[in-house]
């Protein structure tokens, strides 16, 4: 009797063969395209014993269906040094899932890959694929998934993509395509559907139409695009994760009404955005917004409690050069999963106000480039989970909290610079894990020869123009980990402390103090350029003149 046509080939213990001969034909073809250094090794066994079924080569193979023929091709990984796509793959005439991304192929998608009725998941992401992208992928008919992404993809995006009827992922993100995103893309069905183009060079307007479709995420993050996406947003949408930025978007933010209960994530940063942040936010369950670099302007306590502190599982908020102004309401405190607060390069007012300690999730903080007054509130300690502090560039004024002490987050970074500061920095903070401090341009005085040591954490230190005063000298050893010590315009006494020899330092100016004595030789003290040392009393040797 003779075998079904996919039971055909050679026997095994149980009487039959499971790899359909045409399959293992294809197989064997593309083991001899790829069979070349470095990937060699990779499917150098295919075929090596005769009683190993095609259907279990290297688990790079599956088989299944109602033909039990290979259904899944998945060579990823892999460096197939710069070679094509092996046209063989699309003699596999059944196959459903075929993945090779990451595998360092070259060259254009082949025409042939038309034959692969039954392909549903194309991923060919992170190569060096080149050309248009092909408008006979349109064929394809059974596609759900298709990822071209991180390629060098040239020309225009294929209106006929759309002609995909099952197709819910799109994505086409980090290539060099140009033009507009087409209108036929409104003909795209499939609910929760996935589009990334972000990191192109697409330019004009995103068609109206695509407000009909059921995006649940959209990137088109890094283009040219511009205009109006208002209608992007509504009640009625499955929309979770929707990212703007970098872009030339233009329009009215304040009339936009509705947004969708299921919004998590929104970045408009870096457009053309105007108006105010609308009060319909506050009826969606975002964690992240971003709308810094825009045109937005609005009074920060009139516009701020009603549209965006309701949002109470926010857990990123990020008002980055927004044109604010006003104080920080007391209604920030609403939202209990903050972890990222960043307000910089606004003109905001009044005290830091301590009801920030009530975040107790908040991660960082940066205030830096406003117009706070007062001092700094003490209660800021009381963050424990907080890994950064940026209130630079204000107005700030008194002495740093010693509770700073308290502050016990590895790699900590504190920037104060740029205020109004006085007195000595508090001994307890020689205890901190202080990765980064500038406090420079302050009013601050006193010994900061404790923040230095063998064990401290401490990589880039900037205490310029201040009063600090202290004999270097007597400084006898820094962290292995210090790479940038800047100490110049302050009042410091002594000679070059010797340990510097042994630093790590790749950053050092100590100019304009009152130090004496020659210069240690070695490490890199005689690399450092000459404005580091000079306007000292009577530093001398290299690289200084005698």
């Amino acid at each position: 009797m003779a075998m079904s046509d996919n039971k055909m080939g050679e026997e095994d213990e149980f009487g039959v063969e499971r790899c359909h001969p045409n399959d293992k034909k294809a197989l064997l073809q593309i083991k001899k395209d790829l069979n070349t250094p470095p990937n060699s090794n990779l499917i150098s066994s295919w075929d090596w014993d005769p009683l190993v079924d095609c259907c279990d080569w290297d688990n790079i193979v599956r088989c299944g269906g109602a033909a039990d023929r290979i259904i899944l091709f998945n060579l990823i990984l892999a460096d197939l040094n710069h070679l094509p796509i092996p046209a063989a793959v699309s003699d596999l005439e059944y196959l459903e899932e075929l993945y090779l991304h990451s595998t360092n192929l070259t060259g254009e998608i082949p025409k042939e890959i038309t034959k692969l009725s039954h392909l549903k998941y194309l991923d060919l992401r992170f190569n060096h694929l080149s050309g248009n992208i092909p408008s006979f992928l349109s064929r394809l008919q059974t596609l759900t998934s298709l990822d071209l992404s991180n390629n060098d993809f040239t020309g225009s995006i294929p209106a006929s993509i759309s002609q995909l009827p099952n197709l819910n992922t799109l994505f086409l993100n980090r290539n060099k395509l140009t033009g507009e995103i087409p209108g036929s893309f409104s003909d795209f069905r499939q609910p929760k559907f996935y589009i990334d183009l972000s990191g192109n060079r697409l330019a004009g307007e995103i068609p109206s139409r695509l407000g009909n479709v059921d995006f649940q995420v959209i990137d088109v993050s890094r283009n040219r695009l511009v205009g109006d996406i208002s209608f992007l947003f509504g009640m009625n949408k499955s929309l979770i994760y929707a990212d703007f930025s970098r872009n030339l978007l233009e329009f009215d933010f304040s009339k936009v009404e509705y947004f969708p209960v299921s919004l998590s994530t929104l970045d408009l940063s870096h457009n053309r955005v105007t108006g105010r942040l609308p009060e319909g936010l506050v009826k969606s369950n975002i964690g992240r917004l971003n709308v810094s670099y825009n045109r937005l302007c609005a009074d920060f306590n009139r516009l701020i409690p009603a549209a965006v502190f309701d949002l109470v599982f926010l857990q990123e908020l990020i008002l980055h050069k927004a044109n604010f102004t006003g104080r920080i309401p007391q209604a920030i405190t609403n939202l209990s999963h903050l972890k990222i607060l960043d307000l910089s390069w606004n003109r905001l007012s009044g005290n830091i106000p301590p009801f920030l300690s009530q975040l107790s999730k908040l991660e960082l903080i940066e205030l830096s480039f406003n117009n706070f007054t007062g001092s700094i509130p003490a209660s800021l300690s009381q963050l424990q989970n907080l890994t950064g502090l940026f209130l630079g560039r204000n107005k700030l004024t008194g002495q740093i909290p010693e509770t700073f002490a308290d502050f016990r987050q590895r790699d900590f970074y504190l920037h104060m610079s740029h205020n109004q500061l006085s007195g000595e920095i508090p001994k307890k903070m020689g205890h901190a894990n202080i990765t980064d401090i500038d406090v420079s341009r302050n009013r601050l005085e006193g010994d900061i020869s404790f923040l230095f040591g063998k064990n401290t954490s401490l990589i880039y230190a900037d205490f310029s123009r201040n009063l600090f005063r202290f004999d270097f000298s007597k400084v006898e050893y820094f962290s292995k980990s210090l790479r940038g010590l800047d100490l110049n315009h302050n009042m410091i006494t002594g000679s070059l402390a010797v340990g510097l020899v042994d630093s790590s330092l790749d950053r050092l100016n100590v100019s304009y103090n009152r130090m004496c004595g020659r210069i240690p030789v070695g490490g890199r003290l005689q690399e450092f350029e000459t404005t580091s040392y000079f306007h000292n009393r009577c530093l001398c040797g290299a690289p200084l003149l005698e």
